[in-house]
C-alpha cells in the first residue's frame, strides 16, 4: 500500500481463549474435540492396531492461527 510507520489507534485486544483445531485427520480413526473443547480425543477404527498420525493447530476467538503440529499414535492391543 505504500504505507510506512503506522500507528494504530486500536488494539483488537488479546485473545481469552483458544481451542485447539484439527487439520488433518488420522487415516486409521478419527480425531474429535473433548466435550470441553480443550484437550482432542483420538478413537481408532475398531480392531485396529498400528501407527497414525493427525496434524492440529491452535486458533484463538479472533482467529490467529498456531503453528501446525502433528501427533503420532500407537495403537496397542490391550
Amino acid at each position: 500500500t505504500g504505507v510506512a510507520n503506522v500507528i494504530l489507534d486500536e488494539h483488537v485486544g488479546t485473545g481469552l481463549y483458544a481451542e485447539p483445531v484439527i487439520l488433518m485427520q488420522p487415516y486409521h480413526g478419527y480425531a474429535r474435540l473433548s466435550t470441553d473443547r480443550k484437550t482432542i480425543v483420538y478413537v481408532p477404527k475398531i480392531g485396529y492396531v498400528g501407527n497414525d498420525t493427525f496434524s492440529w493447530t491452535i486458533m484463538t476467538q479472533r482467529g490467529q492461527v498456531g503453528v501446525p503440529k502433528c501427533c503420532e499414535i500407537k495403537v496397542r492391543r490391550k
